[in-house]
């Protein structure tokens, strides 16, 4: 009997216990909490690790966060100078600096 018993995993229900004698109740206490134990530290262990990849995520997140601004104000002011009336007065600045120039070479 304590050998059927020897296994918890063996039980049908938690009342199949309680049929053997008061020892081999307290054997199979014992390797449950053992196996509870167990248990306990491989969550821990996967917890644990899956929290550090998600402080790298968001590490990396942030980071991304910091050049996706970057390139944004960059484009910003692209833009900015880019505007069709900007390049004209560039354009006409560079036409009367060259016509400028050929005066100044006669």
């Amino acid at each position: 009997m304590a050998d059927n018993a020897s296994d918890p995993r063996a039980l049908a229900d938690w009342e199949d216990a309680f049929r053997y004698p008061v020892p081999t109740v307290r054997i199979l206490e014992k390797k449950l909490r053992g196996g509870l134990e167990e248990g306990r530290e491989r969550l821990r262990g996967v917890v644990g690790s899956s929290y550090r990849d998600l402080l790298d995520t968001a590490r990396t997140i942030v980071d991304v966060d910091g050049q996706l601004f970057q390139v944004e104000a960059l484009l910003a002011e692209m833009s900015r100078k880019s505007d069709s009336r900007f390049v004209e007065k560039i354009g006409g600045n560079y036409a009367r600096f060259k016509s400028g120039m050929g005066r100044q070479g006669k």
